[in-house]
């Protein structure tokens, strides 16, 4: 609701209630900015427009219709699905940098290195996945029986999740350095 966003926005920039409803250009009650906040009143659209326009953000932001505060980073956001911590990021790299920063987005390794780093994040924030356990469980499994092991597949698999986290790292630090050779390469090239 908007009042939650005139008060996060207020919190933002470190102002008190009293401190916003004195601003000139504003001219907003205390009463009436704390009942925003409260979300038992709502704004007319010229306050909206008003407090919009202090607070640097767009009146779809104040009115909870997009999580884009900035029309340009809205517009982005439709072509390349991002927020706006994501564009701001991307819009803030020094200028010395972009150049790095184009070479290592435009790299064809780096879709992989990218898919490897989600995989690896999701294994450690929900559990492996079960598809991979299985599979080398089934592998190991099949090693162990040759082998004459008397490891029960239970055992197998928990050995496996334990050790997964570490191989999906291992894959990660490997799709780092095909890209980084990838882009070593492609810089000896220019």
């Amino acid at each position: 609701m908007i009042g939650d966003r005139i008060k996060e926005l207020r919190e933002k920039r470190g102002l008190t209630q009293k401190q916003l409803s004195e601003d000139p250009y504003l001219n907003l009650n205390i009463n009436t900015l704390a009942s925003y906040e409260r979300n038992l009143r709502e704004p007319k659209i010229d306050m909206i427009v008003k407090l919009a326009h202090y607070f640097g953000v767009t009146t779809d932001y104040l009115l909870g219709v997009s999580e884009h505060k900035s029309d340009e980073n809205s517009a982005i956001s439709k072509q390349i699905p991002l927020s706006d911590k994501s564009i701001d990021f991307l819009k803030s790299v020094p200028p010395e940098l972009q150049p790095t920063l184009d070479l290592l987005l435009s790299d064809p390794n780096f879709e992989n290195f990218l898919l490897e780093v989600m995989t690896y994040i999701y294994s450690l924030k929900h559990g492996e996945s079960s598809e991979s356990v299985d599979i080398i469980s089934y592998k190991l499994n099949e090693e162990i029986n040759k082998a004459g092991s008397s490891y029960t597949p239970s055992e197998i698999t928990k050995i496996i999740s334990r050790l997964l986290p570490r191989l999906q790292q291992a894959k990660v630090i490997e799709a780092l350095e095909r890209l980084i050779n990838s882009m070593v390469e492609h810089d000896k090239r220019d």
